[in-house]
């Protein structure tokens, strides 16, 4: 099945990979995250009706500057608001379509750069692993443009582009050799919601 449909009815897709809803072990958790998508479908919603509702209120405060300073504010309270549900719910279609993806790997639910399998190499060299600030940014990005796996988000300036768009915190670890080059790199933007909870 394709990644719409799975997202769209996760019931007849556990049915057409497992069988049945019975045998499928894995059904609690689909079943889990399936209900806070539904609930992220909801608040999404819900925050369009309220931004086209603020929207519609523009042209009849054109001339009351004190109501159409109220208004942008408010526009930008919920763009931001739907911004961070429209985050969660991409969030949470991965986290759906990964229960899946393990089961039927014969599926392309994702693209390319996620099917990617690191080379061995040898690894008789110490690898350390530490939080890096922005002193290592250009180290950062040289890795990940050169490497077959990386991609546009993996790139460093992504960490305050979401720190200051949405407000999460963000924890960007690399593994280092002794002589300090970058062998790989592993963001974490910390998310806390009423919704969703709280996890990295």
């Amino acid at each position: 099945m394709d990644a719409k449909s799975i997202i769209r009815d996760p019931h007849a897709a556990i049915a057409n990979i497992w069988g049945s809803l019975d045998t499928c072990p894995e059904r609690d958790n689909i079943d889990r995250i399936a209900v806070k998508l539904a609930q992220a479908k909801s608040a999404i919603k819900d925050a369009k009706q309220t931004k086209g509702s603020i929207s519609s209120q523009f042209k009849k405060a054109k001339d009351n500057p004190e109501q159409l300073n109220t208004l942008k504010a408010n526009m930008a309270t919920i763009s931001a608001e739907l911004a961070g549900l429209e985050e969660q719910r991409r969030i949470l279609e991965a986290e759906l379509l990964a229960y899946f993806k393990r089961q039927d790997n014969s599926n392309q639910l994702f693209p390319p750069r996620f099917e990617f399998r690191h080379r061995r190499q040898d690894r008789s060299s110490r690898i350390t692993v530490t939080q890096v600030s922005d002193e290592d940014r250009a180290a950062w990005n040289a890795y990940v443009e050169a490497h077959d796996g990386g991609c546009l988000y993996q790139l460093y300036a992504w960490r305050r582009v979401i720190e200051r768009s949405f407000g999460h915190h963000c924890y960007y670890y690399a593994a280092k050799t002794p002589d300090g080059n970058i062998v790989g790199v592993l963001p974490i933007i910390e998310m806390k919601s009423r919704l969703f909870g709280h996890y990295a």
